[in-house]
C-alpha cells in the first residue's frame, strides 16, 4: 500500500506540475528496517535516558552552526 501511494503521489504531482509530497524514494526510507526496533529489543527507560533534552540540543546545534559560519548571527 505504501509503495502504491508513493507511485500515485508521484504521478499526480507530475500531472499537476508540482513536487510530490510522497515519493517512492521516501517510501523506501519509511520502510527501511533501521527505522524501528522490535518491542523485545528496546532498551528499558530505566537503563538509558538522553543526557541532552531536545531544547538544549537544538540550541547547542544552532550555536555551533553560527560559530562555524553556516548560519548568520542574529
Amino acid at each position: 500500500a505504501w509503495r502504491a501511494a508513493g507511485a500515485a503521489s508521484e504521478a499526480a504531482a507530475r500531472l499537476a506540475g508540482r513536487a510530490p509530497m510522497l515519493s517512492r524514494g521516501k517510501v523506501r526510507e519509511i520502510l527501511h528496517g533501521d527505522w524501528s526496533v522490535a518491542p523485545g529489543r528496546r532498551v528499558h527507560p530505566a537503563r538509558w535516558r538522553p543526557q541532552v533534552d531536545l531544547t538544549r540540543g537544538f540550541e547547542e546545534t544552532v550555536a555551533w552552526y553560527r560559530q562555524s559560519g553556516r548560519l548568520p548571527r542574529l
